[in-house]
């Protein structure tokens, strides 16, 4: 006599006899459909989970894990160093960085893109996010005051490369090239996913010293 009831059911219905064929059939298809149920869910939930991580490793790679905001009605213009300071002596606390942060409109008639504007130190940036493992083209010390640069993502990079084609096709032109640095591989791998491909090697004086560019071509 089994001590398991349920084990004990489930062997009599597993092992029926020759005329009770149809019951031992039933409860073998039920078995396999729940075997593929379970196989199915645990193979949803172990993609999931693995999608969470990583989508959760991307996010907060370019951004911080807290924020400290200044109050709106505060006056004047706050010491950011001393707070960051002060930040920076908690516990578990690696870096600190100023930004500012604020939702605008970019507008080329009759079009109008959302975007959100970040002011950021690239000296101290650094410290909260990895932003300059994300740079595709150029990097972070560019962003020097007054020299208007600004870092964009990569769909409004994709956007501004689409009104480049439109501006080309436009002029009658049938073919588009670039110049991209040799040893930038993130650059040359976005470039090869609007459509163009290499087609050789531009070398040039940069001063004294000889730099070389790969020249990517696409047809339009």
């Amino acid at each position: 006599m089994l001590n398991s009831l349920p084990l004990f059911v489930g062997l009599r219905y597993v092992r029926a006899r020759s005329h009770k064929f149809f019951v031992s059939f039933i409860t073998w298809v039920s078995l396999l459909c729940v075997c593929l149920g379970v196989m199915a869910l645990i193979v949803i939930l172990s993609v999931m989970n693995g999608l969470e991580g990583e989508l959760r490793g991307r996010l907060l790679a370019l951004s911080a894990h807290a924020r400290v905001f200044v109050p709106a009605e505060a006056k004047g213009t706050p010491d950011w160093s001393s707070l960051a300071e002060t930040v920076r002596r908690a516990p578990n606390v690696t870096g600190a960085a100023p930004f500012i942060e604020i939702e605008a409109l970019a507008v080329r008639k009759p079009e109008m893109v959302p975007v959100r504007l970040r002011g950021i130190d690239p000296r101290h940036e650094g410290e909260v996010a990895r932003m300059t493992q994300a740079i595709v083209e150029g990097k972070l010390a560019d962003l020097t005051p007054g020299s208007d640069h600004v870092i964009v993502g990569r769909g409004i990079a994709q956007m501004l490369m689409d009104r480049v084609k439109e501006a080309a096709r436009e002029r009658s032109a049938k073919t588009l090239w670039l110049g991209v640095w040799e040893r930038n591989d993130r650059a040359r791998a976005f470039y090869a996913k609007c459509g163009f491909a290499d087609a050789g090697e531009h070398i040039f004086l940069f001063g004294t010293d000889p730099q070389t560019d790969r020249v990517m071509v696409t047809s339009l």
